[in-house]
């Protein structure tokens, strides 16, 4: 089940030396997936596979994020549940 207690994502903090995707985890199969700015900016969006979902830490523009805490609002396929984590970005 989706919970603020079980959803997390990794690596967090992102340091400057990580390369790889960011994985956000203990979603439900197909939940909706958006990343925010801190002042509400939507990042990218998509959909979670097999409970997860990755990022490469660009926007939908494909540019790298700045430094910042980004959150990460997830609901289940039928909206029914929600959750919210954050993601700390160190470039």
């Amino acid at each position: 089940e989706m919970t603020d207690d079980n959803v997390y994502a990794y690596p967090n903090p992102v340091t400057p030396d990580y390369n790889g995707l960011i994985t956000i985890t203990g979603l439900t199969y197909d939940a909706d997936v958006k990343i925010l700015s801190s002042n509400g900016t939507l990042i990218i969006e998509g959909r979670s596979t097999g409970g997860t979902f990755t990022w490469d830490g660009c926007d939908k523009n494909g540019e790298c994020v700045a430094s910042g805490v980004y959150m990460v609002a997830t609901a289940t396929k039928d909206g029914s549940k929600g959750t919210v984590c954050k993601i700390a970005i160190i470039n």
